[in-house]
């Protein structure tokens, strides 16, 4: 039996540096996903208006984007979430993946001191709310039919499992200057947890069979806090207009723990010029990283007791992203630099009251942080991007009656994917399934003789486009006000 080491790599000129410095795709995509995966949080009020609250307050989800919120409040209030997500990759060419769950999205609550001694402070309000802020369940399977040069192998399955999730637990205090200005700060803890499994299949017409192959530090896990700061403002310019603006530092995580399987390939070279690698140990590493700030502007126009929309833009500014020690991962910090750039997002929600039942309805735009690459293989360029822009939209309905309310969303996205094939895979002479546990093998060392596919050789490189990743949620609210 024939095992090999393989080595598709990055050789397009923009990217050449960034290889040559060790730059890992799975670095810059784990930290989209974890920080901030597209996933609309919140309340049922909050996702029925597509998350569009920053002018409006008095949510508690609306707190996590203007602290400011919680003086709009009137009354002491207390709310909980449950929810259904259900997540569906699409692959051109490939098996489509869906999956549905079950989730705690939610809970919070506010509490409202009046009777202070200047009649102009009207109140001041005390908030804490927690949310789980970004769910990760994609699985690709992936059918590229990439030949090497000799026509002796072919790469006829790459797999890829990614679990995740992140949640945010933050505490507000703000101000209520005359019913007329409204001001607020926060502190935020973030924490997300993930795991990835990668590999390939190699179907071998010398030998007529196929073997898998793990991804150099696949499987792997991390976990990580971290912690941010928030400030906003909220002005009622009229009866009916208001604006909002608010500030979130970046999120500043320490040592993060990073598990993966690491492979020791041996330099020497047999008579039959091919390489051995062994003990596959799994390593625990630790790491520093900082995730993008954010800028809000918010208006909102309410009708009385008829009804109101909203409109929230966001900008990220992802200069102050970068992994640390900085030295340790200077291919991922010039790609931020150089491929990853600010973004925008739009949110637009309305609301129409009928006695006691509301009903909702919005719209949500975000760009993608990352420019389109162009990587040049041998025969072929291709397009690299690993999230495009995503599309969104919501409805939802709410009811309340002596102090008590129930709010129900549908929250819906898309946007398009693309997968570098690059890195190394290793032979493992077996099909390694996917361990969250990641349980040691008995035998951890292994002795396999390899031989290098690169760019010169067999020009295994590529990317994977026309995958589409969708996400729809069913939240449920339940709160009573005090």
């Amino acid at each position: 039996m024939k095992k090999i080491f393989l080595t598709l790599s990055i050789i397009g000129v923009a990217q050449l540096s960034l290889a040559q410095e060790g730059f890992t795709p799975e670095y810059i995509e784990n930290l989209q996903q974890t920080t901030h995966n597209g996933n609309l949080s919140g309340t049922g009020r909050y996702k029925g208006l597509s998350g569009a609250m920053g002018a409006l307050g008095g949510d508690l989800s609306a707190t996590m984007k203007n602290p400011a919120s919680g003086a709009v409040f009137l009354s002491s209030e207390a709310v909980i979430t449950g929810g259904i997500h259900s997540a569906k990759t699409e692959v051109n060419g490939g098996s489509d993946y869906s999956d549905t769950d079950f989730e705690f999205d939610q809970a919070g609550a506010v509490m409202i001191f009046e009777d202070l001694s200047s009649p102009k402070w009207k109140n001041i309000a005390l908030s804490m709310n927690y949310e789980q802020t970004a769910y990760v369940n994609e699985q690709l399977d992936l059918n590229p039919g990439l030949i090497s040069n000799d026509g002796n192998k072919e790469i006829d399955r790459v797999y890829s499992e990614k679990y995740g999730t992140s949640y945010w637990t933050n505490l507000t205090v703000s101000a209520n200057y005359d019913n007329k200005v409204y001001f607020g700060g926060g502190v935020n803890f973030h924490s997300f947890d993930s795991d990835i499994y990668e590999g390939v299949n190699v179907y071998e017409s010398d030998f007529d069979d196929s073997y898998a192959y793990n991804k150099d530090a696949s499987p792997n896990s991390r976990s990580g806090q971290g912690v941010s700061v928030s400030l906003g403002i909220i002005g009622r310019v009229t009866q009916q207009l208001r604006l909002g603006a608010a500030y979130q530092s970046p999120t500043w995580y320490q040592d993060i723990d990073h598990v993966f399987l690491e492979y020791e390939l041996l330099t020497d070279i047999d008579d039959l010029g091919e390489y051995y690698y062994t003990n596959a140990n799994y390593i625990n590493y630790v790491y520093d990283m900082n995730a993008a700030q954010k800028f809000t502007g918010s208006a909102a126009f309410v009708v009385g007791n008829i009804g109101l929309i909203s409109a929230d833009y966001t900008y990220t500014d992802m200069s102050t992203a970068k992994f640390k020690p900085e030295g340790s991962y200077r291919g991922e910090n010039n790609f931020i630099s150089d491929y990853m750039k600010g973004t925008s997002a739009v949110s637009i929600g309305a609301e129409a009251v009928l006695q006691d039942f509301r009903l909702r309805g919005g719209f949500r735009y975000e760009q993608s942080p990352f420019d389109e690459v162009t990587i040049a293989g041998i025969d072929n360029s291709y397009n690299y991007q690993p999230f495009g822009d995503l599309t969104g939209f919501s409805i939802g309905a709410g009811y309340e009656m002596n102090g008590f309310f129930v709010d129900a969303s549908y929250d819906f996205f898309s946007r398009d994917r693309s997968y570098l094939l690059s890195g190394n895979y290793y032979d493992v002479n077996s099909t390694v399934p996917y361990d969250p546990d990641f349980t040691q093998a008995e035998n951890d060392s292994y002795a396999l003789d390899a031989m290098s596919f690169n760019a010169n050789e067999s020009g295994l490189e590529t990317t994977i486009e026309d995958i589409k990743e969708k996400q729809g949620n069913i939240s449920l609210s339940v709160g009573f006000r005090f």
